[in-house]
């Protein structure tokens, strides 16, 4: 009983991991993270298919899509910095410096 509240406890702290991180793949992570133990919380309590199902599509399948999504994505530097409320654009080629 102690180690199943133990891993409801870390289920719950990945999920929170998960859903308010702003890295993706941090978020990526704590969710496989999640879904492990998901699985292991399944196959304690006796359903195994389940557990496989969760850990093999959740854990594992969904995981490399996003990692792939995510390495396949550029981020893109943004050129337009806020001062004071008005948005001012960077390299605009008004000064050197800029």
């Amino acid at each position: 009983m102690t180690l199943m509240t133990i891993l409801l406890v870390l289920l719950v702290l990945a999920a929170l991991w998960a859903s308010m991180t702003t890295l993706l793949l941090r978020a990526t992570i704590a969710l496989a993270l999640a879904s492990a133990m998901l699985a292991v919380v399944m196959y304690a309590l006796g359903a195994t298919i389940a557990a496989v199902l969760e850990l093999s599509v959740c854990g594992g399948l969904i995981s490399v899509v996003f990692v792939s999504v995510i390495s396949l994505t550029q981020r893109k530097p943004s050129r337009t910095t806020w001062f004071g409320g008005g948005a001012v654009s960077r390299g605009s080629g008004r000064c050197p410096s800029c």
